[in-house]
């Protein structure tokens, strides 16, 4: 399968680009609010040990394509399998492979142990709708234009997915993969485009119906019929179970919830129901109302119900990984974890994940590929900043598959290898409430439209991203502001060459799981007072 837009197109694209990005940055006015609407950050005093190279020197911002291409490739039967298992809205920090000191992930610790675990992965955007869109395109959020179908009460009118922009499972569809999914629908609907490419792709509806494991359950199923066949596979599962409210089952909040918590936050999902009004009402709203946001022990009870439910999910990924193990795939199977963001409990006075900071960009991304695929993949760290955009080319390179030109991430093979020539760097973006970050070796650029002059933070000494350091570094920043304005620049012209689709309008059922989810509010019941 080749899809190519010819000169003509490519010369429109970089005039539209050049023509749409002129926001200087350095110049932006001063707001009220910090990145994505939380609080700001304060700044510190300029130093005097003197101004070093910028660690945003070194970055190259891709270029805007000539072609959007996908590339076919002859079938082989040999090639490896791949299940990739994406748990929505888990930090990182919260899994004991990534230093949490509470027993959330002992699944998952002990896959890590057996694979490549990259420890500073950052998502591409914070919610789940163009982070998932990265992970498949290997693009960008200004390049794919994928959102959210709705922000609060308000249907973005985002276009679905272009069907210029060829999908990793349209990618192993082509080269002869049998292709499958079951995930938690919402924001990854097949009507955005998520389903391009599978030959089978389920909503196992989550909150309100389908729990964690017994999604991984009809996976597993799904699995062994998948295995029984003689053509490679691609399984993609999904789920929703640590996303909010945070309701774990009650033998999993018993482990972890304070029995002597006072507060007036419902972390039984029964009781949510009989007190929110049932199924499709807006019981998101019902649980955060009973949040004191300044309440010290309501945000330690969030995070110890948070810390439930990642153990249940993880129980679930058991499930799963058991069956690939009785199947006798192991040795010929790629699997994946990760998440599409992470997840915020006051840390910058937010809740959930609606900004940029690093509680919301630093999720898992777990790799683990047989010997006999990619010899050296055991057991090891790698340090250096990565993305999801960098999963798609990663995975085509481990399967002995082209990679299209237009791609926007790096594969890392070399890096886990020890054998990569280029920085490490990352970039992230918030469309809809216009915020971009950008990382670097241990520095962040960070900024928001209408929040005041971007910020810039060593996260070597401020992990927590609370001491803005932009003003003696001043010269940092604009490199960075320049970075990412030929990133976005490269990216629109990327955009330029599809053609815009139609925005989505969800179907029912996808916006009754919308509601579950607390993406837009139900309307009242009949029956409501």
């Amino acid at each position: 399968m080749r899809l190519r837009f010819g000169s003509t197109a490519s010369f429109l694209a970089c005039a539209i680009a050049l023509l749409l990005w002129g926001c200087d940055w350095d110049r932006a006015s001063p707001g009220t609010a910090g990145p994505g609407a939380n609080a700001a950050a304060p700044s510190v005093p300029a130093d005097s040990d003197g101004i070093d190279q910028s660690p945003f020197d070194e970055i190259e911002p891709p270029a805007a394509p000539e072609a959007l291409i996908a590339v076919g490739a002859p079938l082989r039967r040999d090639r490896p399998n791949l299940v990739l298992i994406s748990i929505d809205t888990l930090r990182a920090d919260r899994l004991g492979a990534y230093g949490h000191d509470r027993p959330t992930s002992p699944t998952i610790d002990r896959f890590a142990a057996d694979a490549v675990l990259f420890e500073n992965a950052v998502s591409q955007a914070p919610v789940t709708a163009p982070s998932h869109a990265t992970l498949f395109t290997g693009l960008y959020p200004e390049a794919h234009r994928v959102q959210n179908m709705f922000d609060g009460e308000q249907n973005t009118g985002a276009p679905p997915l272009a069907p210029q922009i060829p999908t990793l499972a349209e990618m192993l569809r082509a080269a002869g993969y049998a292709t499958a999914a079951r995930v938690g629908g919402g924001n990854i609907s097949p009507s955005i485009g998520f389903g391009r490419g599978f030959d089978s792709y389920v909503v196992l509806q989550a909150v309100h119906g389908w729990r964690a494991i017994e999604q991984f359950t009809v996976a597993s199923e799904v699995l062994s019929g998948l295995a029984g066949q003689p053509d490679p596979f691609f399984l993609f599962v999904h789920t929703y179970e640590t996303h909010a409210p945070y309701l774990p089952l009650p033998e999993y909040r018993s482990q972890f919830v304070d029995p002597d918590y006072a507060g007036r936050i419902i972390g039984d999902a029964d009781e949510l129901d009989r007190i929110a009004g049932g199924a499709y009402l807006s019981r998101h709203r019902a649980y955060f109302e009973r949040v004191d946001r300044s309440s010290v022990a309501d945000r330690r009870h969030l995070l110890d119900l948070y810390d439930a439910c990642i153990r249940y999910a993880d129980d679930a990924v058991a499930v799963l990984l058991d069956r690939i193990e009785s199947l006798g795939i192991a040795d010929h199977t790629i699997v994946v974890l990760l998440s599409d963001h992470g997840e915020q409990f006051g840390e910058h006075g937010g809740f959930e994940h609606d900004a940029l900071w690093q509680e919301v960009l630093h999720v898992p991304l777990v790799m683990r590929v047989p010997e006999g695929v990619r010899p050296g993949w055991h057991g090891r760290r790698v340090s250096e900043t990565v993305g999801l955009v960098d999963v798609v080319p990663t995975l085509l390179a481990l399967m002995d598959l082209p990679a299209p030109d237009h791609l926007q991430g790096h594969s890392l093979v070399a890096r886990v290898e020890d054998d990569a020539d280029e920085p490490a760097w990352a970039f992230s973006q918030y469309r809809a409430r216009k915020g971009t970050a950008l990382l670097a070796g241990d520095w962040k650029w960070l900024h928001a439209e209408g929040t005041g002059p971007p910020m810039l933070f060593d996260l070597s000494i401020d992990p927590d991203e609370f001491m803005d350091r932009s003003e003696d570094r001043l010269e940092w920043r604009r490199t960075a502001a320049a970075k990412v304005r030929r990133i976005v620049a490269a990216s629109r012209g990327l955009w330029a060459l599809a053609a815009a689709p139609e925005p989505v309008q969800p179907s029912e059922a996808t916006r009754r799981q919308l509601e579950a989810l607390g993406y837009v509010d139900a309307p009242p019941r009949p029956d409501a007072p």
